[in-house]
């Protein structure tokens, strides 16, 4: 269900953005989807290694609401960096 918010509101993003800033939105929206993909993904496997390791409930309650966080933030560096290098490059690539 995050999986289709994610991909649901960058589209979104995309579709509203100026026409000038299309090509720009759609690089950091699909770094920010990939990376909370990715990083969900390692977050799954830390998951289901302390579930089957024995630890307790509360412990991976912990680890699951602390893995959402770090995924959300994750998402926005990477979209970040991205961005910063499609301006970069587009700037070189102008000249």
């Amino acid at each position: 269900m995050s999986i289709a918010t994610d991909i649901v509101g960058s589209s979104i993003k995309v579709y509203e953005a100026a026409p000038e800033d299309k090509a720009r939105t759609t690089v950091v929206e699909t770094a920010k989807v990939g990376a909370g993909i990715g990083f969900g993904i390692y977050a799954s496997y830390l998951i289901v290694g302390f579930a089957t390791d024995g630890t307790g409930l509360i412990v991976i309650g912990i680890v699951a609401a602390g893995a959402a966080i770090a995924a959300k933030g994750t998402s926005e560096i990477v979209g970040w960096g991205a961005g910063t290098a499609y301006d970069v490059i587009e700037e070189n690539v102008s000249k």
